[in-house]
Order: C-alpha cells, then structure tokens, then sequence
C-alpha cells in the first residue's frame, strides 16, 4: 500500500510468531526478508511492560504513555533504561531483563513502587515514561541507520502495533535518514488481513514469486 517501487520495510510489535521485529527489503511485489529480532527481545513488549507499571491498561493504554512521556525528563531514569535496551553491534538491541524472572524486582528497585490504577501521577512517572520513549526511539533509529547504510534504500515502510507511536515516528522523519517513509494505517493485529488479502491477489495473479 506504500506505492514505492523499492523500500526497506520495519514491522516493530510486541510479539510475533517467533520475531518481535522483521526488517525486509520490499522491491515492487515482493518482500526480501534482510534481519529480525526474537523474542524474548521486544521494544514493544517492554513498552507494555511499563504501561503497566504506570498503573496503565495494556493493550490499549501505551498511548497515553506516550503523551505523559512529553512531560518528563529522560535523564533521571536513563542510566536504568539503558541496562533494560542495550545496543548491539548490526543495527541490533536486546532487551535481557524481560527474560529473567527478576525482572519486577528490578524495576521496584531502580524506578520505585508500580502506580496503582487510582493513584495520583507523579513527576516521577512522566520521567519514566520519558526514559521509556527516549529508549525506543535510540533503539528504532539504530536499527534503522545500519539497514539504511547496508541497502542504500531512500524509502521506508513500516508496520507493528509500535509503528503507531507518533513520537518515534516524528523522530525518525526528523532524522533526515529517509526521503520518504509510509506508516501503515493499519499497523496493528487487524492490518493482517490486510496483509493476507494483497499476497493472496498478487500470488493468485502470478505477480510474486510465491
């Protein structure tokens, strides 16, 4: 739906089958997939995590994150969000606290007790979800800065339920690293129909190589 001829494509969501993140080279009809990343690793399911230690819905709230975040100071918190999303060599990250059992543990030790649903936000909450999004968005940007030097590509489509936080998104365009980027609409679960439907009319017209 992107209408480029070539792009280089970046799905980002909590959890997939296997991946939490795909990056693929798109050229006409057909998609090349180039890099991912597996779960447990997830941008997205720590953003969820983190929903909910604000006392937040998950799966529904992470937007409101996003906006308290705009009211908070990364830095107090940015020396914790880097031990949660650690870059590594290749474009990749890793998220190694959510695989480990003490990973509650170290979020009350190092940001202070959960907001309870009914509890008054704090400045300290805006400052985690600050640290949060700052943390997003270095990660996303060096995904895509590695993928954007290894294919040369000008173009970038993106999808995942975390394709839909705008604030990444603004980043990302300001970046300067892509001429034209296209952001799926329908970025989340329902986009897979979607999906499924475009493969089934190009397969079915012999316009892909299956």
């Amino acid at each position: 739906p992107s209408g480029f001829n070539e792009s280089l494509i970046f799905t980002l969501d909590g959890t997939g089958e296997i991946e939490s993140s795909l990056t693929a080279i798109g050229n006409k009809n057909l998609i090349k997939e180039i890099g991912t990343s597996l779960i447990p690793t997830s941008l997205g399911a720590l953003y969820l995590i983190i929903t909910v230690f604000l006392g937040l819905k998950s799966l529904g709230d992470e937007y409101k994150v996003m906006g308290l975040a705009s009211y908070g100071d990364p830095k107090i918190y940015r020396n914790v969000f880097e031990r949660l999303v650690i870059l590594t060599e290749n474009g990749q990250y890793q998220t190694p606290f959510l695989s480990k059992n003490e990973s509650k543990e170290f979020l009350i030790e190092n940001l202070g007790n959960p907001r309870g649903a009914n509890d008054k936000f704090e400045q300290r909450h805006a400052d985690i979800a600050a640290a949060l999004q700052e943390s997003l968005n270095l990660a996303v940007l060096h995904t895509l800065k590695y993928y954007r030097d290894k294919t040369q590509l000008t173009n970038l489509a993106m999808a995942g339920g975390v394709a839909l936080n705008c604030t990444m998104n603004g980043v990302i365009a300001r970046s300067g690293l892509f001429k034209n980027i296209f952001i799926q609409p329908a970025a989340s679960d329902e986009g897979c129909s979607a999906g499924a439907a475009l493969y089934a009319y190009y397969n079915s017209n012999g316009l892909t190589d299956g």
